[in-house]
């Protein structure tokens, strides 16, 4: 009896909620724009008519996703989606499962892929807000900031206050976050944690919060707390205010507020934060003002760039203890190798010698480790690494490398803005070194009125590049002549087929290359190059191949700049060798860091990440050097040619040929 009273009212129950839907639907004004897949009385749960194997195959993929097995879970799915392929009751559920299993894996093309089929597929299907606001954070994972900002900003509008709505406003605001546009990105994550219901969620969010306030000024912070008193996010900001005194120097004040929190808060998520930041201004307290850490690779396969490096800085600091009557300055060197971890070397740096900044590591993989470190003992580190993210960690990491990127955008402004190039080839290794910079090309070629004939890759261990070269003209539409019918070289057909041809390899590949070009008598093409090429062994053993190519240089000792001069002549006095860009980069590194303690009132940690922040045009042995406000440093590279069987530096305003371009 009792089971069938529950029946009764079950269906009694179902009835209502399907008048109650009618009604509603009736209620829609006309001329209302709705975009499919969002509320309505189309966008119903698919009824339960699933078997007790496709319930138990769900089950098993679930689990793996659950265990953070997302290939495996990803398989079972894809098998099941090969069974049903068209079902409209299971397929939009095993296209959504997809898209969320690859998204979690990282692949976030694939898993767009899956969204925008499902949308496309089944328009009404019921998980839609969930399927647009995965497609917008597979977009902010791949760096598509714009298109990801545009879509979710026309998404909000059609979404009612749920958990979907608040995992959109927290990806509105990691967008603005990665822009440095802080209180945007503030606001945003007040209103997700506001939606948010789910605990996994609003950690996420508060985790979010503590990188969004360090975007925050004093005036802001200061502007924004009244506003928040008694509720999130009072106490981000209230941290965010105690790292400014710190930064400022006020110590005292900073330790007064800070005791204050740790006191009133012990179980605050945010606690530990605390105990990080009165940990700070105890070391900050016992500063030495003349040391400087570095960790550089001592022992391992990088070990003879590590002493490279350390010849860089011990050359910079001879120099600078020979300019001064103050106290000279102490270089603390460390293995970047060291069995005890990356980050247990920073903290001995810190605690046990105090230094005042830190210099490296060089290498990625434990460069991440040993800034999140730095960031937590807030201390400046300036990295040694081509990693650009890594400033992302925090407001203490900084990085100055020669970039691949930046490279690339030279290289082909150049050949546009100064030679008047306008039709480009690429022959790249299939290796990431290539396929990264046959992508940088292509982007800055996507810039600018030129055209881009063709680009093929080739294994990176071949030397026979007769297929590669063949294909490369193939496919820009002029097949290559064999020698038995060829009656003129290529070079000198009308209209020409390449002005340049980018070649992203080690020279030696490069210059065999251009031995076989000129073998098929390609002639006239100008080749580019990277830093790479830039090598005493290119004048020794390859020069006669790429006489006239165009290739960039972090560092180049012929230059005629009176200061680089200056370094190659007491480098060679104190190693009779010539320096190198690894050298020179450290030696500027060096000086970078003095120049901010040069110009700080106080030589505190938080006035070294200060000052650096505000260095413009920082003449070095490598160029000028700006430290931009993310921590990355840009660079103004050498330009360099083959002239004579010689590297020669070509002279360049890069700076008004980057003006010149923007233009188009």
């Amino acid at each position: 009896m009792t089971g069938n009273i529950y029946r009764i009212i079950n269906f009694k129950s179902i009835l209502l909620m399907l008048v109650a839907l009618a009604f509603l639907a009736s209620c829609v004004p006309k001329g209302f724009v709705q975009i499919p897949g969002y509320p309505g009385v189309a966008n119903r749960a698919p009824e339960k008519t699933r078997t007790t194997e496709l319930d138990a195959k769900l089950k098993e993929a679930e689990d793996l996703c659950y265990q953070g097995q997302y290939k495996k879970c990803a398989a079972i799915y894809k098998k099941l989606l090969e069974k049903y392929p068209k079902d409209p009751k299971i397929t939009p559920l095993l296209l959504s499962r997809l898209q969320k299993a690859y998204l979690s894996s990282g692949d976030y093309d694939v898993s767009e892929t899956y969204g925008k089929r499902l949308l496309s597929e089944y328009p009404n299907y019921y998980g839609a807000p969930e399927v647009h606001v995965n497609l917008i954070e597979a977009a902010v994972e791949k760096g598509e900031l714009q298109r990801a900002l545009k879509d979710g900003q026309k998404l909000w509008a059609f979404l009612g206050d749920t958990e979907e709505k608040a995992r959109l406003a927290y990806l509105l605001s990691r967008i603005f976050t990665k822009k440095k546009d802080g209180l945007d990105a503030f606001y945003w994550l007040v209103e997700a944690e506001r939606l948010a219901a789910g605990a996994e969620l609003k950690n996420r969010i508060y985790s979010q919060m503590t990188k969004v306030v360090s975007l925050l000024n004093e005036h802001q912070v200061k502007s924004l707390l009244p506003e928040y008193r008694g509720r999130f996010p009072e106490l981000w900001l209230e941290t965010r205010l105690v790292e400014i005194m710190i930064d400022n120097g006020k110590l005292d004040e900073a330790a007064g507020r800070l005791n204050y929190l740790i006191n009133s808060f012990p179980m605050h998520p945010l606690a530990q934060k605390f105990r990080e930041l009165r940990e700070a201004i105890e070391q900050e307290r016992d500063v030495d003002a003349d040391a400087i850490g570095c960790l550089l690779p001592l022992s391992g396969r990088l070990q003879p760039y590590g002493r490279r490096l350390l010849r860089g800085l011990y050359m910079a600091q001879e120099l600078y203890n020979l300019s001064t009557w103050e106290q000279p300055i102490k270089i603390i060197v460390k293995d970047s190798n060291s069995e005890d971890g990356i980050a247990s070397v920073v903290d001995e740096l810190v605690r046990d010698h105090h230094v005042l900044a830190i210099i490296g590591p060089l290498s990625r993989k434990v460069v991440d480790e040993a800034a999140l470190e730095a960031q937590k003992l807030r201390v400046p580190i300036v990295t040694l690494t081509q990693k650009e993210d890594v400033v992302n960690i925090g407001d203490y990491v900084f990085r100055v490398f020669l970039t691949n990127r930046e490279q690339a955008r030279l290289l082909v402004s150049y050949a546009v803005g100064e030679l008047g190039f306008h039709n480009f080839g690429i022959l790249y290794p299939e290796d990431k070194y290539g396929r990264f910079f046959e992508h940088a090309f292509s982007e800055e070629m996507k810039k600018l009125p030129v055209k881009f004939m063709a680009k093929v890759g080739y294994d990176p261990g071949t030397t026979d590049f007769t297929r590669p070269i063949r294909n490369l003209f193939v496919r820009a539409g002029i097949p290559l002549p064999t020698k038995s019918t060829k009656e003129k070289p290529i070079s000198v057909l009308s209209p020409p087929v390449f002005d340049a041809i980018f070649l992203p390899d080690q020279v030696q590949t490069a210059s065999l290359i251009a031995s076989q070009l000129v073998y098929n008598d390609v002639v006239g093409v100008r080749l580019f190059g990277t830093n790479l090429w830039n090598t005493p062994r290119l004048e020794k053993e390859y020069a006669p191949y790429l006489e006239g190519a165009i290739f960039t240089g972090g560092f180049f000792a012929g230059s005629s700049n009176p200061e680089v001069q200056q370094f190659v002549e007491r480098f060679e006095a104190s190693y009779d060798e010539k320096p190198q860009y690894l050298e020179a980069q450290a030696y500027d590194v060096l000086n970078l860091i003095l120049e901010a303690r040069k110009r700080a009132e106080r030589p505190s940690r938080g006035a070294i990440r200060s000052q650096l922040l505000k260095i413009r045009n920082f003449e070095g042995v490598t160029g000028k050097t700006s430290i931009l406000p993310s921590g990355n440093a840009k660079k103004e590279m050498f330009l360099l040619t083959v002239r004579g069987g010689k590297i020669r530096e070509l002279n360049v305003d890069q700076e008004e040929l980057y003006l010149k371009l923007g233009n188009f």
